[in-house]
């Protein structure tokens, strides 16, 4: 007697009545409960081809890309780890690490090329969100590696998401870029204020300027404070900082 699977318990088709038929199992069913796929193009890619013809194009292009993008490393992964967790996916072809442009090391991203586009797709579905030295990975499908892409964009050299943090990270080289070069540079100055997001006011230049006042008839305008700008940190498109390797900044 046939068997059919209705909620979690099976009946069978005698226990039916009239009123409701038999159903068979059928793709369309399965679609009906399908889940969001794992293997797709990220939100951010699907943002991004909205707004260029060449982000289009890019777009397209990852219908048969074998390439993924990794962001998210640790500045201390190595090549043979990278190979040896993506390679449980098929087999990779190349790997291109993502470099600081000025220290030519390591700076958090890596491009992965498989053999075919649908061991790439294998990779994205299984590995992505996956833990590696203690860091969740983030993948996505990369149109392809260009040379270049694989140096840093942010103002230091490294990527542009380690300008701008706040907080101390020891995987990815500590403090935020920006907010080391501002402690440098009061502490350079003489000055004891560290204000981050704005200009360097040197603490020591202001009894010289006080003094520049005292016991002058007119009274003289006080010397100006020594101001140093902390400088703009470079971000992508509508303000975000985008991940080196993209083509859409002018990115790991």
């Amino acid at each position: 007697m046939q068997i059919l699977f209705e909620g979690s318990q099976p009946k069978q088709v005698s226990d039916l009545s009239p009123k409701q038929p038999a159903r068979t199992m059928t793709s369309d069913i399965f679609a009906s409960h399908s889940t969001e796929r794992l293997d797709g193009p990220s939100d951010y890619l699907l943002r991004k081809a909205k707004r260029s013809k060449e982000a289009q194009n890019d777009l397209e292009a990852l219908k048969n890309t074998s390439t993924l993008y990794i962001g998210n490393l640790s500045f201390y992964t190595t090549e043979d780890q990278i190979y040896e967790l993506f390679s449980k996916a098929g087999h990779v072809k190349k790997i291109v690490m993502g470099l600081d442009r000025f220290n030519k090391t390591p700076c958090g991203f890596t491009f992965v090329e498989y053999e075919t586009p649908e061991e790439a797709l294998f990779g994205l579905r299984y590995l992505n969100q996956t833990k590696l030295d203690d860091r969740t990975l983030q993948i996505d499908l990369d149109p392809g590696f260009v040379e270049g892409r694989q140096f840093g964009r942010g103002k230091s050299g490294g990527q542009v998401q380690d300008e701008n943090r706040e907080y101390y990270d020891a995987g990815r080289g500590g403090y935020g870029k920006r907010w080391t070069t501002v402690a440098s540079a009061n502490e350079g100055n003489g000055g004891d204020i560290v204000n981050y997001g704005a200009p360097i006011v040197s603490s020591a230049a202001a009894p010289e300027a006080a003094a520049s006042t005292t016991d002058q008839e007119p009274p003289q305008a006080a010397a100006p404070l020594v101001v140093e700008d902390a400088g703009e940190v470079s971000t992508g498109e509508n303000g975000d900082a985008a991940s080196e390797g993209d083509y859409y900044e002018p990115q790991a």
